[in-house]
């Protein structure tokens, strides 16, 4: 009976079947985020602790810090200054339109990338007259998992690059 109710409810409503069927797909287990996460970061950066959101879709993320002291360059009678690099991993299941203009180029600062030659994303860079301000790359993997990596202070987006390649992309599911 449920086959014929989902079968008429196909016909009537077209495209109707295949959003249910997204949505019905279940969140992975935050564990699975966990183990896609890299075990380190670049050099001269701590890591610190892997937080989990605990609500559905999964979410988790950790930061990666470092301290530079008399700021960027070194300079005396500079303050120090601390560099931060957030990585985040969202299960986006049933998501799709959002996840799409997530990635999407919008402003002049943002354009399209390739991670891993694969996932598609935007990268951008802000600066103000006092200097660099953040750098965020954010992706899609498997038209499901976004990855967003921001780098507070950090204006060379290869530091970016470097930590998505440290990531395990290839164990999250299709």
């Amino acid at each position: 009976m449920k086959t014929l109710i989902i079968y008429f409810a196909a016909l009537i409503l077209p495209g109707f079947l295949s959003h249910q069927i997204i949505l019905c797909q279940s969140s992975v287990d935050p564990s699975v985020l966990i183990g896609v996460l890299p075990a380190a970061g670049p050099t001269g950066f701590n890591k610190g602790e892997v937080k989990v959101n605990q609500t559905s879709p999964a979410q988790v993320s950790l930061i990666f810090s470092r301290l530079l002291k008399n700021g960027n360059g070194g300079e005396a009678g500079t303050a120090d200054q601390t560099e931060s690099i957030v990585v985040s991993i969202n299960d986006e299941t049933g998501n799709s339109e959002f996840t799409l203009l997530m990635i999407a180029p919008e402003r002049n600062e943002e354009k399209a990338i390739k991670v891993k030659g694969k996932y598609t994303g935007k990268e951008s860079v802000y600066k103000n007259d006092y200097g660099c301000v953040e750098s965020n790359m954010i992706f899609l993997i498997n038209e499901r998992f976004l990855v967003e990596i921001k780098g507070n202070k950090i204006c060379d987006t290869s530091v970016l690059y470097e930590i998505a390649d440290k990531m395990k992309t290839e164990t999250l599911p299709l």
